[in-house]
């Protein structure tokens, strides 16, 4: 009887039951193999959830929000193509990697990926995937969005203050567009900032606006839009 009993509860040993949601990856045991404490029987994949890596541009990480204990993390949609169909799921940002990417160009945030294998029907996302990553940012508050053709030098802006005379700007980008930018320090509302090129820039030199070109003669060669004057 004693020895029935110890059988029993060896059987009951051989099944291995995991503490969440899974799916079988690798098998590394076949029947009636002996299997030791320290022996590897399979590799799981959680179901509940996904991680991908995204890579995005350094400057955008001001307006990305990881998730901490008092606040989710900034929301994300992912999307899979897949022929004809298009796969989408939900997800977050749940942390920033500590370094950039192989490239060393982008920084590399984690998201998480809910029900990665949706519902009954639904096409699934499948590890290993390429998938496209939307990342809601955070608003940008105070910004002045100022056309990229305005920027010098990759952080700088020439102003015409009150007096009409020549002010460069070093300028706090916060966002960057096709053809604009958002500075969130250095410029003021309502401030003129000098499109046109300037040969060669001097502070504190006048300069004059458009409206304030004089009109050319007939025969006369035409004069750039904007004007400068040492």
């Amino acid at each position: 009887q004693s020895a029935l009993k110890k059988a029993q509860l060896d059987l009951t040993r051989t099944t291995l039951r995991a503490p969440f949601n899974a799916m079988v990856v690798t098998e590394s045991v076949d029947a009636g193999q002996l299997v030791s404490p320290q022996g590897t029987v399979a590799r799981l994949v959680g179901t509940d959830e996904y991680h991908v890596q995204v890579s995005v541009p350094v400057a955008s990480l001001r307006t990305v929000r990881a998730r901490t204990d008092d606040a989710p993390g900034s929301e994300t949609k992912i999307i899979q193509y897949v022929g004809q169909e298009t796969i989408e799921r939900r997800g977050e940002v749940i942390r920033q990697l500590p370094d950039l990417d192989p490239g060393g160009a982008m920084a590399r945030i984690l998201v998480r990926i809910e029900n990665p294998l949706g519902n009954p029907g639904d096409l699934p996302l499948l590890l290993g995937s390429f998938v496209d990553v939307e990342v809601g940012a955070q608003p940008i508050e105070d910004a002045i969005r100022v056309p990229r053709v305005a920027l010098r030098n990759g952080r700088s802006v020439y102003v015409m203050n009150d007096d009409d005379q020549l002010e460069i700007r070093d300028v706090q980008i916060a966002w960057t567009e096709p053809d604009a930018v958002l500075v969130t320090r250095g410029l003021e509302s309502n401030e003129r900032v000098v499109t046109s090129r300037i040969p060669t820039p001097v502070p504190n030199m006048l300069l004059r606006t458009l409206a304030e070109k004089p009109e050319a003669a007939p025969g006369d060669p035409s004069k750039p839009a904007a004007q400068a004057t040492p």
